[in-house]
Formats: C-alpha cells, structure tokens, sequence
C-alpha cells in the first residue's frame, strides 16, 4: 500500500514539475517581437495569443495578431526562445500578400517608440 501512495504523489509531483516548467515568453522578448515587427510594418496594436513548444519537432510557436485584424494572424517558428533575447531579430511575416498593405517601403533602422502601440501581453 505504501508503494502505491508513493507512486501516487510521485506522479502528481512530477506532474506539477512539469505544468512548472512551461516554456514562457517574458515582456522583454514580447517587446523585442513587437519592435522588430514595427521597422517593417506600420502596427499599431499587436496581441500575442500563444507561446509554446512542439517538443515532436522541436520549435517554439508564437502567435500573434496584428491591428485587431483576424486576417493578420501570424506564427513564429523558432528552435530557442533565447532568439528573442535579440532586438536586432529581423522579423518578416507572411503570407506576404497578407501584409502588403502594411508594408513599410523602409525598414525603420533607428529607434521605436513602443508607447505608440498597443500590445497585448502574455499572461
């Protein structure tokens, strides 16, 4: 019986080691997706609805969706999340034709000003 009780909390501990360790994407790497999506697109909302992993082939996925438009819903596929750690990311979305209307003719080099969009964090 013991050994039953052991196996039971055994399972529920690692189930909750695992529900722990759910990949998460913090408001800086948030910040870092919106600004590099901001030098080539005219945004000026931006919701993050998913982050996650695919641990059958190995990528992180975020979603997102541009100016409240359910026609501009984009993911990003990436193998570490650390990418996001680099505001310097060049960031294209596609289908190209989705966002041609957004389109920047000049990709912004200088600074952006995130208080001019709205974004959306993840909890």
């Amino acid at each position: 019986m013991k050994k039953v009780i052991a196996i039971i909390i055994l399972f529920f501990v690692g189930a909750m080691a695992v529900k722990c360790s759910k990949p998460r994407l913090t408001k800086e790497q948030q910040n870092n997706i919106t600004t590099q999506i901001a030098r080539n697109y005219d945004v000026k909302e931006i919701e993050f609805l998913y982050f996650g992993h695919d641990w059958v082939v190995g990528f992180y996925s975020v979603k997102i969706k541009i100016n409240g438009d359910e026609n501009k819903i984009h993911v990003m596929r990436y193998h570490d999340p650390k990418e996001f750690d680099d505001d310097t990311l060049d960031i294209g979305l596609s289908p190209i034709d989705s966002y041609k209307d957004i389109e920047r003719k000049e990709r912004i080099t200088g600074e952006i000003d995130l208080s001019t969009i709205k974004i959306k964090y993840l909890e």
